[in-house]
């Protein structure tokens, strides 16, 4: 039989320990299960990211400066690919 020995600790020490505990235990852990996944922008987003319009947006898309993907109804796009592809005036506006 284990012998079971009892210390007195504020709930806001146990919170600590159980939160550094698991904290440990998933360290390096995590990064196996977070897929180094595209990161992707809305048309508003994108608009709002180089300070335009959603109509120079849609222009961007039709003269085939940027690709959008539909997802059902959604149309995102691949941020990579939106930096990528912007022009060097708007690269300077997204550093700020």
């Amino acid at each position: 039989m284990e012998q079971s020995i009892i210390i007195p600790v504020s709930l806001g020490d146990l919170k600590q320990i159980v939160t550094e505990a698991v904290n440990q235990a998933l360290t390096g852990t995590l990064h196996q299960f977070i897929p180094d996944e595209k990161r992707y922008l809305t048309r508003k987003e994108v608009a709002e990211k180089f300070h335009v319009t959603l109509s120079t947006v849609h222009a961007w898309i039709n003269s085939g400066k940027i690709q959008a993907v539909k997802i059902g109804r959604r149309t995102l796009f691949d941020l990579s690919e939106i930096e990528n592809a912007a022009s060097p005036k708007y690269k300077r506006l997204q550093n700020t």
